[in-house]
């Protein structure tokens, strides 16, 4: 792609999410962010993951008072986000005590990068007119902007799949078995899974994209995919060791899954007749309070029984997935479920002025639209089965469990590609009629 049009287009993006941080500096960690926050600062003071029960850090100061004298250790978030965000905080402890604002700052310029990797794959995949496109649809995206702006995992998290699946695309044009994009691919992935719990099923498609060629179940065609599970599980290796040690329970990442499964499939979601479907906060399920309670001592004890409690209810509701599907997806396109009260309910979860529901849920319309014509082209087909199955999962995994705004964000740079495809066919017949118009002679002298 031409240099100077990507460094203008990455420095657009840069302003408008740097501008964002500036023009929200009222912005307060409420939600997840807050706890995010709460692990970074406990980190930066502490040197370590936290323990439970500990207070809250101050606006102004990262110390966490009592963190040393708790006891119950914490494997409820994975690592990866509240280790950036100590980062961030160690680093600019002795200049400023603003920390919220720099860490801000940071996630933006991680929005920058995702936005040059959705113009790189685009690039790799249709070539540089597409590229192009993409780098700029994704360097105005308002949602990117706007939840890039919150103390949020998932743009760290869609940053590193990117990356992850670009190092697969270079793989498979290398025509080896093995080459150093496969296993730059497998340590990207297994630094998305330290991210966010989905990360997961990341590694699995891509373990399945580096199955070689026929015959398939050769051990010379499965050496690919079985290195890209055993590089990504090396990856996560020392904080699993880290929750053995502290836990005495296996835990490969995190124990997430129960809760927010167990906040989806319940009879008081799926009977709410404002939002059906849609995930709550356990002590909001009157008949998941109590199980709550009983075991909030032990992230792992948490998260087994509310996952069995997730699934025995649907087993005993086996339609509960397709109500909550069908309207997660309606929700996470902003075209049901709620209306504007969910457009600002979503947006507020990312700390940020629900007033900005509107602009969001237009954009995302917009996206959507110019998504649903690039898909029916021809040259999106030129993309693998494997490639179109990385926002699938990124999909389903949100409306299937939550599909508030924030999990939108790692899908986008896949609707983002798709309509880049959408106007590069439109701009492409564009200069083809112009190739097809005659050169018009000019008059000869009036008889």
């Amino acid at each position: 792609m031409p240099t100077k049009i990507v460094i203008a287009l990455l420095v657009i993006a840069a302003l408008l999410r740097v501008g964002f941080v500036v023009a929200t500096p009222s912005y307060t960690p409420l939600h997840d962010d807050r706890d995010y926050d709460r692990l970074g600062c406990a980190i930066a003071t502490g040197g370590s993951y936290p323990r439970l029960p500990t207070k809250r850090p101050t606006a102004r100061s990262c110390e966490i008072p009592g963190q040393q004298s708790s006891k119950v250790p914490v494997t409820y978030r994975p690592p990866g986000f509240p280790y950036l965000l100590a980062g961030s905080y160690f680093v600019s402890r002795p200049f400023t005590n603003d920390r919220v604002t720099v860490a801000r700052i940071l996630l933006a310029f991680v929005g920058v990068l995702l936005v040059w990797l959705a113009g790189l794959v685009a690039a790799e995949v249709w070539g540089r007119r597409v590229g192009l496109i993409a780098l700029g649809l994704a360097a105005v995206c308002p949602p990117l902007i706007i939840v890039g702006g919150s103390l949020l995992s998932e743009p760290m998290f869609a940053s590193l799949a990117l990356a992850a699946v670009l190092m697969m695309l270079k793989h498979r044009q290398t025509g080896k078995s093995v080459s150093w994009a496969l296993v730059a691919t497998s340590v990207f992935a297994g630094l998305a899974w330290l991210t966010r719990s989905n990360g997961m099923l990341l590694i699995a498609v891509l373990a399945i994209a580096a199955i070689g060629p026929s015959p398939r179940l050769r051990w010379r065609a499965l050496a690919p995919a079985l290195l890209v599970a055993a590089v990504s599980l090396l990856v996560i290796a020392p904080w699993t060791i880290r929750n053995a040690v502290v836990t005495g329970e296996l835990i490969p990442v995190d124990s997430s899954s129960g809760p927010t499964l167990a906040g989806t499939y319940n009879a008081t979601s799926l009977n709410d007749r404002v939002r059906p479907g849609a995930w709550r906060l356990i002590n909001q399920v009157p008949e998941l309070r109590k199980l709550s309670e009983t075991y909030a001592g032990s992230d792992y004890q948490y998260d087994t029984h509310m996952r069995r409690s997730a699934i025995e209810y649907v087993i005993a509701n086996p339609t509960a997935p397709f109500v909550v599907g069908f309207w997660g997806t309606r929700r996470l396109f902003f075209v049901g479920g709620g209306g504007p009260r969910w457009q600002a309910f979503s947006v507020g979860v990312a700390s940020q002025s629900p007033r900005l529901g509107l602009l969001v849920a237009i954009s995302v319309w917009i996206y959507a639209l110019l998504a649903i014509v690039g898909a029916f082209t021809r040259r999106a087909r030129r993309a693998s089965l494997w490639f179109w199955a990385v926002p699938v999962m990124l999909f389903l995994s949100a409306a299937l469990v939550n599909s508030e705004l924030r999990f939108d964000l790692p899908f986008i740079p896949w609707l983002v590609m798709l309509g880049a495809l959408a106007i590069g066919a439109a701009t492409r017949r564009l200069d083809q009629g112009r190739e097809e118009l005659p050169h018009l002679q000019p008059d000869g002298p009036h008889q």
